[in-house]
């Protein structure tokens, strides 16, 4: 059943196969948000095996207040969400169906391996999305904490930050060179809807991976309009790649064969869980991190 209200932001959560790290993702994320009414949350699932989407529908049990959507057509399940009219209407008429009506809602995708590791209230950042007009997003994920970007290999030096109100800051990403000047991605950032619609409304992808990058390399076409980026002095979160579960492109991830989505199935059916709790107040020091999975096994 698509989401009908209107709460400040559309939350959308992409899984595959990973049902141990979508329920690690999910519960970090109600332990460490302030104001979760703020947000329609969905997630977007699919699996590859049976065990794998009964899972899914144990954790759609568990987790009431988000709203599961077994992936179909992953573009148009997509355009429902963030309320884009489906493809055969063009990008001139999305325009004009826009100004018309303008949306102040915000878009914020997440990933199953996120970890939410400290408080944050969204209601601070729809304020700064609404106040801050040049900045073309807000990273969850991002924070002046970051030395070093993991897919990449290689040492950050964070730019100068421009305080914002309270601990969230900006910096120009079109100057912060690589690894820090990717302001266009779907593991843990928020967007305005209307920014979001017009772009997705000219893309063509087919899974989370194809989307993220068709969206990355739509980046240079607000350069001038919005070079700046969000976030808070401290990253609120981080993506722990303990596996992949895609073959489109060959992202660098663990490869221990006791953290593959398959093992970690296995576990999540014997009654496993990730501990949240043990990564109350970690520093991360890249976006994307490879650290212990702290499974507990609850009476």
């Amino acid at each position: 059943m698509p989401l009908t209200d209107h709460r400040p932001v559309i939350g959308i959560v992409f899984s595959k196969d990973r049902a141990l790290q979508l329920d690690a993702a999910l519960r970090s994320f109600f332990r460490h948000c302030r104001d979760p009414e703020q947000v329609s949350l969905a997630v977007i699932y699919t699996g590859s095996s049976r065990l794998s989407l009964d899972q899914y529908s144990q954790l759609q049990h568990d987790f009431p207040a988000a709203e599961f959507i077994a992936q179909g057509d992953f573009r148009q399940d997509v355009f429902d969400l963030v309320r884009i009219p489906g493809s055969r209407v063009g990008r001139f008429a999305l325009r004009a169906g826009l100004a018309k009506r303008p949306d102040k809602r915000l878009v914020l995708f997440l990933v199953d391996d996120n970890i939410f590791v400290r408080d944050f209230g969204l209601a601070g950042v729809t304020t700064a999305l609404q106040e801050e007009e040049d900045a073309l997003g807000f990273a969850l994920q991002m924070g002046r904490n970051l030395n070093y970007c993991y897919p990449l290999d290689l040492p950050l030096e964070f730019p100068t930050a421009i305080p914002v109100h309270g601990d969230i800051v900006k910096y120009r990403w079109p100057d912060a060179g690589r690894g820090l000047d990717y302001p266009l991605e779907v593991s843990s950032s928020l967007y305005r809807l209307g920014d979001v619609a017009r772009l997705l409304a000219g893309l063509d992808f087919r899974n989370p991976n194809t989307l993220e990058a068709h969206m990355a390399a739509r980046a240079g076409s607000f350069r001038r309009t919005h070079p700046y980026l969000m976030c808070f002095t401290q990253s609120v979160t981080f993506c722990n790649p303990a596996n992949r579960v895609q073959s489109d492109y060959a992202n660098r991830a663990g490869e221990y064969e006791d953290r593959s989505a398959a093992s970690l199935a296995q576990l999540f059916e014997r009654g496993y869980r990730v501990d949240v709790a043990r990564y109350d107040g970690f520093v991360p020091s890249s976006c994307h991190q490879e650290v212990d999975l702290a499974l507990s096994k609850p009476e």
